[in-house]
């Protein structure tokens, strides 16, 4: 992996964390503290941490490349459409945990493997 791969992946990785706070805060207000459907809640924290996470991988991660990438309405489209597949999948996650053990462990699985499909997503869709 190069020294630019490297520093791009700490950073989308530093913004990750920051944005999962703002997963996990939205969705913990909004399931245990005001009673909404755990999947709306989910759906509602994944949401708001993806529209941060656009915005300062944008400026940031992929800075080099946003230029490259297209409009920012075309790229945003795209980040969502990634980010809606990994939606999927940490709503079965968040879902199949809720129904043995806390939503929060298949939360924090959810969070792992949306990391993932994000990261690959920006790098070889959204960020060319």
């Amino acid at each position: 992996m190069s020294k630019t791969e490297s520093a791009r992946l700490v950073s989308f990785a530093l913004i990750g964390a920051i944005n999962t706070a703002v997963d996990f805060g939205v969705f913990s207000t909004l399931y245990y503290a005001t009673g909404v459907d755990l999947l709306f809640a989910n759906t509602l924290a994944f949401l708001a941490a993806c529209l941060g996470s656009f915005l300062l991988n944008r400026r940031y991660t992929f800075a080099d490349r946003a230029g490259r990438a297209g409009s920012t309405g075309k790229s945003m489209a795209v980040f969502f459409l990634v980010a809606v597949c990994a939606l999927c999948v940490s709503n079965v996650l968040v879902w199949c945990a809720s129904l043995v053990t806390s939503p929060l462990v298949g939360k924090a699985a959810a969070v792992l493997t949306s990391f993932a499909i994000n990261y690959i997503g920006s790098k070889r869709l959204v960020f060319r």
